[in-house]
């Protein structure tokens, strides 16, 4: 191909199919028309701003964009804003750059996939609207976010107990019973003061405690052989022999949390009584599992 005669050939790229790109050569145009068609495509290139409002359908975004890409329309810039029509939606705004005709063929396509739909129109050669700013703190507003823990050690603010913790309901069995709830206040406070880092209180149990666990600790022994599944007969030796698992002895949190830690990574820490749901998964989500003495 020669330098001369050959000045307006170009290549246009083009898809012509979903998979596979080609080249395509552009014919000549004639010499005399080609100051007019330059001066033409100037004049009817635009930058314009379509707004819409997807449906309530599953891919609705997706057939929306397709209608540019089907058009060939030149998409500069493409970001999402709640929308001042409705609370739960969202508005598309989609800055692009074609000539009038596409303009009114995209719209008139774009009508079928979208609820609403609005055009705003730049003179061509003027500056475009700036775009949104990516900053996490434009994006969104912090101070609605509810608080929580961005650290393990922040677990110990997260302890709101939604029951039986210092104080008993009527219809609890121990309700009447004041030693029992002495003692139900003894852990709160051993929960309510412990702090991350720290090894986990031991408690001192009375001789009527530990004769209460030794006559569940046998009935249990004799069903778990029966209805315990493999993966809990497979670890109960190694309760017996690292925490101190037996008839005489109740098992202190500071000795499972030790050896808990060493085999899963999973680490305990005393709560003074049922979690919310929410404080509860941020511990899971640091590894730590909340547990009543």
């Amino acid at each position: 191909m020669s330098a001369s005669g050959k000045s307006l050939l170009g290549l246009w790229l083009y898809r012509a199919s979903e998979k596979e790109w080609t080249l395509k050569d552009i014919p000549e145009a004639p010499a005399g028309s080609k100051n007019k068609s330059l001066a033409d495509h100037e004049f009817q290139a635009s930058h314009n701003s379509v707004i819409f409002s997807l449906k309530n359908q599953v891919g609705g975004l997706a057939r929306a964009l397709q209608v540019f890409q089907d058009l060939g329309v030149n998409v500069l810039h493409i970001e999402s804003r709640p929308s001042g029509r409705k609370d739960a939606e969202h508005e598309i705004l989609v800055d692009v750059d074609c000539d009038a005709k596409r303009m009114e063929q995209l719209m008139s396509l774009l009508k079928r996939e979208v609820a609403a739909i609005n055009l705003q129109l730049y003179e061509t050669g003027g500056e475009m609207p700036p775009p949104t700013p990516l900053s996490t703190t434009a994006s969104f507003d912090f101070g609605d976010m509810p608080w929580f823990p961005r650290k393990i050690g922040d677990l110990d603010r997260a302890q709101n107990v939604l029951m039986y913790g210092s104080e008993l309901d009527a219809d609890h069995p121990g309700f009447k019973d004041p030693l029992y709830r002495k003692r139900r206040q003894e852990f709160y406070q051993i929960a309510m003061s412990y702090q991350h880092g720290h090894p986990i209180p031991r408690v001192q149990y009375r001789p009527e405690e530990i004769k209460t666990w030794g006559v569940i600790f046998n009935e249990l022994q004799k069903l778990y052989i029966k209805h315990a599944c493999h993966e809990y007969l497979e670890n109960w030796p190694e309760l017996v022999r690292y925490c101190g698992y037996r008839e005489d002895n109740i098992p202190q949190l500071e000795d499972l949390n030790i050896y808990l830690k060493r085999k899963t990574g999973f680490q305990l820490r005393p709560v003074a009584g049922y979690l919310s749901p929410r404080d509860f998964l941020s511990g899971l989500a640091f590894r730590v599992f909340h547990c009543t003495q």
